[in-house]
């Protein structure tokens, strides 16, 4: 295609696009004009009435390129990037933490083992005549399709995409026709880019796949006419993101079912904001209409600085809660800003640990949270105690963690307990339960169960015996020993009064691994969704 017909086409398709008014744009890349395209991406946007700056020094950060990046309406991240000069802990921090909207058109980069918004690192190949699907009715899709309509993107040779579907904690505004792969996703800003990421975004942040290829490609955008319409649209709307003022991201999630009744509840807070009020009551209308003057029993907090609430003691059972949270800043004449009303529904039980707060965060560095911080082991002592908790060595690089993140029973997260009793006698886990939230008072609200989740790897020996101490008085499982090497999901579940001690003041709980032979092994079991209930 001739620059003038380029121009053409753009230009009449543009005519129901979305416009804001013109931007300074900051193109990111490593390649000259000539070797990366970037000339005709320029003369798409200068044609929208944007103003580019390409820029191919920023692969090592500083104070002052991070200000000429927020100085910026909109910085644009290309397709052409090496994805390896920029994963520097350090700079990937910088990056993430731009409070400027940001465009990445790099499939590389996403990964979770680079800037860590998608959590995958395999990259598909596949042919330029594939399709996408237009899965929300979102203002960068106006004049170009509606929601299920497919639109062919891209033109020239093979491309490739990230063989993921699952968008974590951003937007899913359209994927491939064919097999689901996400294709252009949207983060909020203060958002965690997915559970387990130690990212997120700082501003709003688009993922707009746009060809990303491994060896050197022609000296245009490779977007169809409708793609090209589709991405200024998208640079519209970003170079116009603005941080959402309103309460967001809900946890418990909105519609939540059998939530702790021990359950805290917290937010990502509104950009203006100063102070919060929490309402939460049991009736939708009362937590709908209630106000500062007219608090109905349902405002648990006015005032609060911080974006969490831990309602006093437990929620009460098979219970649907509603709440909402106001953003306050008395400096804002618009404000408060009210958050929708979420509901969550309560089980029945109190939870131990579910495994899902552990990260991967430097020892040290503020919010880690290690697993191996909470669950002493026997690592440093492996002839007396042969046991690891969390994964001892994880490669970062390639998506690995000290939590197992794919076999899980329940959320996103489970714990890997590794045994070894070839040398010792035993492998054990201990947790003190002044770590958890619920004490160490195991009396309260009539439970009477402790129950556990386990895994068990086929390749372990059938030979091990499992069990449960509270307190040094044991329990050992008396289930189908086949299911400590089964591949699926045990429960085991505990009458507390069967240890025999006070409840009231339970200080440890440890599973454990012992030998029951001669000559121990080793092996692998993941456990989850530890939990107190009470059962009739």
């Amino acid at each position: 295609m001739n620059k003038n017909t380029f121009l053409m086409s753009i230009l009449f398709i543009l005519i129901g696009a979305l416009s804001v008014p013109a931007a300074d744009i900051i193109w990111v890349d490593e390649d000259t004009a000539d070797e990366s395209g970037y000339s005709e991406w320029e003369t798409l946007l200068e044609s929208a009435g944007h103003t580019v700056t390409h820029r191919t020094d920023m692969t090592t950060l500083d104070d002052d390129k991070i200000e000429t990046l927020n100085a910026a309406d909109l910085v644009i991240i290309g397709r052409r990037t090496n994805s390896g000069a920029y994963i520097d802990d350090d700079e990937i921090n910088q990056w993430n933490g731009l409070t400027v909207p940001l465009i990445l058109c790099n499939v590389y980069l996403a990964r979770s083992s680079r800037w860590q918004w998608l959590n995958n690192t395999d990259v598909l190949e596949l042919q330029a005549d594939d399709s996408i699907t237009i899965e929300q009715d979102h203002p960068m899709f106006h004049g170009v399709g509606d929601v299920g309509d497919e639109i062919t993107m891209l033109t020239g040779p093979e491309w490739n995409i990230l063989d993921i579907n699952d968008a974590g904690n951003g937007q899913v505004l359209a994927t491939h026709s064919v097999d689901g792969w996400l294709w252009i996703v949207y983060w909020d800003s203060e958002t965690p880019f997915y559970d387990g990421s130690s990212q997120q975004s700082a501003w709003p942040r688009l993922w707009f796949c746009a060809g990303t290829d491994d060896a050197p490609g022609p000296s245009d955008t490779r977007l169809t006419p409708e793609g090209q319409a589709l991405f200024i649209n998208a640079v519209n709307f970003m170079a116009g993101a603005k941080p959402r003022l309103d309460a967001f991201l809900p946890n418990p999630s909105d519609g939540q079912m059998e939530v702790p009744r021990d359950a805290s509840l917290s937010w990502k807070s509104g950009a203006k904001a100063v102070t919060h009020n929490v309402y939460l009551g049991t009736d939708f209308n009362d937590v709908n209409q209630a106000s500062p003057d007219d608090p109905q029993d349902v405002l648990m907090n006015q005032g609060m600085t911080e974006t969490s609430y831990d309602p006093p003691g437990f929620l009460e059972s098979n219970k649907t809660y509603y709440w909402r949270v106001d953003e306050v800043n008395t400096a804002q004449p618009d404000m408060p800003y009210r958050s929708d009303v979420w509901s969550f529904t309560t089980g029945n039980y109190l939870v131990v640990d579910d495994f899902e707060a552990y990260n991967d965060l430097n020892e040290g560095q503020e919010g880690c949270n290690r697993i191996y911080l909470t669950w002493s082991d026997g690592y440093y002592n492996p002839s007396v105690n042969g046991s690891t908790i969390g994964y001892p060595d994880p490669d970062f690089a390639n998506g690995e963690h000290f939590v197992e993140t794919e076999i899980v029973n329940g959320g996103s997260q489970s714990a890997p307990l590794l045994y070894n009793n070839t040398t010792a006698n035993y492998s054990e886990v201990t947790l003190s339960t002044t770590s958890t939230a619920i004490g160490n008072n195991w009396t309260q609200k009539g439970i009477n169960t402790l129950s556990l989740w386990f895994y068990g790897d086929p390749n372990n020996p059938d030979t091990e015996q499992l069990y449960v101490k509270l307190n040094n008085s044991k329990i050992v499982y008396d289930g189908d020993a086949a299911a400590l090497s089964a591949g699926v999901w045990t429960q085991w579940e505990i009458a507390l009064n069967e240890f025999g001690i006070g409840l009231s003041n339970v200080t440890q709980l440890v599973i454990g691994m012992e030998k029951t032979g001669a000559t121990g092994t080793e092996g692998i079991l993941f456990l989850d969704d530890i939990r107190l209930s009470k059962n009739d």
